[in-house]
């Protein structure tokens, strides 16, 4: 089922596109509780693709993902948390989600865990492990990225300082982890930052096996 949605979302494979028909074959596939369908309807509810957006419909399909374990899902129900898109605000609930999906290695997560820790939002707030956290996401940044946060000139700065300041959307959405994480360095002794980056290390060693 859910390759054949595949088919109809792309028209490959001999059949007509049909963004309706794709979702429809998601759909059956989805409540059979295969992950990667439950993913596809979560993206798709929230972004509007083939169905109309609907941001309660997004988060319930993100659920179901994200409770057999999906860290995509489990990120993306995080942010609906932290941003309050079909549900109430709750930062701690947030990083309840983004915790394990980081655990599993998703850059994303753990970008957005070490945000949560540094401005102290649904935890206590604490520079070591968010710098951690944040050392762990920034390793994951591809060259390309990181070359253009730190070829960008001074308005390129500017621009970004105003928009993370003014934006609704989470500082994990506006800049690269590298940026803040090294903001927070501004904050720490050499004694936090040494014990910071054994932490980052450590979970490295174990994660790698």
């Amino acid at each position: 089922k859910f390759n054949l949605a595949g088919m109809y979302a792309t028209g490959h494979g001999g059949v007509v596109q049909d963004e309706g028909e794709a979702m429809r074959w998601y759909q059956r596939a989805a409540e059979r509780g295969y992950v990667p369908a439950q993913l596809k309807m979560g993206h798709s509810y929230a972004t509007g693709y083939g169905v109309p957006q609907d941001d309660l419909e997004a988060v319930a399909w993100y659920r179901r993902a994200a409770e057999q374990g999906d860290a995509n899902a489990q990120y993306n129900l995080g942010v609906a948390y932290e941003t309050g898109r079909g549900v109430a605000r709750d930062a701690a609930e947030a990083v309840r989600w983004f915790r394990p999906a980081a655990e599993q290695g998703s850059a994303s997560a753990q970008f957005a865990l070490g945000d949560m820790y540094t401005r102290g939002a649904g935890v206590i707030q604490d520079n070591v492990t968010a710098y951690m956290w944040l050392s762990l996401a920034a390793s994951q940044e591809s060259p390309l990225a990181t070359q253009r946060r730190t070829a960008t000139g001074v308005f390129d700065r500017v621009t970004e300082w105003f928009m993370r300041r003014v934006s609704r959307r989470p500082t994990y959405e506006l800049t690269s982890a590298n940026t803040v994480r090294d903001e927070v360095a501004d904050l720490m002794t050499p004694t936090q930052i040494t014990e910071a980056q054994r932490l980052a290390g450590e979970w490295e060693v174990a994660h790698s096996r």
